[in-house]
Parts: C-alpha cells; sequence; structure tokens
C-alpha cells in the first residue's frame, strides 16, 4: 500500500530536497573524511558524522547557586528558556529532568509544569530574548 507521501508530487520533492541537504555540514567530532569532503562542497560519507542540533543553555541560565537559593514558587515562575532538559544517568532509572525544577531530595521529570504550559518558548533564539535579560 502507498501512502499519499509517497505518491504526492510535492512530498516527494520536500523528501529529496531533505535528502540532499542532510551532511551538507561535519559535526565537532566527525571524521577527517567527512570533513574533507564537506569543506569541498560534498555531503559527509558516514551519517554519524553529520552536523546535529546541540541544546545549549540560554546566555542568561541562572547558576547552580542561585538555583540552590530560589524558592520552587521562584524557580517556576523562572522564564520557559531555562526549563531545559537534562539527561541524570547516575539515578536509577535514567531520567530527563528539568534544568530548574530540583531541589534538596527531589527533581522533576522534564517537560516540567513550565514546560508544557509555555513550550514554544522553551527553545527561545537568542535574538528573540529581551534585550534587559541577556548576559
Amino acid at each position: 500500500m502507498t501512502t499519499e507521501t509517497e505518491t504526492n508530487p510535492f512530498w516527494r520533492e520536500q523528501i529529496a530536497k531533505h535528502v540532499a541537504e542532510r551532511g551538507q555540514k561535519a559535526g565537532p567530532g566527525a571524521c577527517g573524511t567527512c570533513h574533507d569532503r564537506t569543506a569541498q562542497g560534498d555531503v559527509v560519507e558516514h551519517d554519524e558524522c553529520a552536523q546535529r542540533a546541540t541544546l545549549i543553555e540560554a546566555p542568561d541560565m541562572p547558576d547552580y547557586e542561585l538555583i540552590v537559593e530560589m524558592t520552587d514558587a521562584e524557580k517556576a515562575d523562572l522564564p520557559a528558556r531555562f526549563h531545559i532538559p537534562r539527561f541524570d544517568d547516575c539515578g536509577q532509572p535514567n531520567a530527563w529532568l528539568c534544568a530548574v525544577c530540583w531541589g534538596d531530595g527531589w527533581s522533576t521529570q522534564w517537560p516540567c509544569e513550565t514546560a508544557q504550559k509555555q513550550g514554544s518558548q522553551v527553545f527561545t533564539p537568542q535574538h528573540l530574548i529581551p534585550q534587559g535579560e541577556q548576559s
């Protein structure tokens, strides 16, 4: 059975464009072959060498010492861009936790309540952060 995505010319073109653009940039951990190929305008040879999105903290993310001193309500009131996932591989089971919704002996699985309420604002581009809040 064929799907509409396979038969519709628009979607076939979009998929072909995506495949052609995939791997045009090598990631920082890519092998020398893939770095050389992308420098010459070609695509990476190995899929694992392709550049991938990287999750970084907002430039004005509160420091650990400041988060420790905040109340639960203050943490929940922080802008959504601070409520990003952090992977905890020390606990059992391993889990994605909120970077700010935690305290002494407790943590909140991501997405936390704030991330769920303000989901579209969690990953805010730097140029959209209010000027007074940038560091």
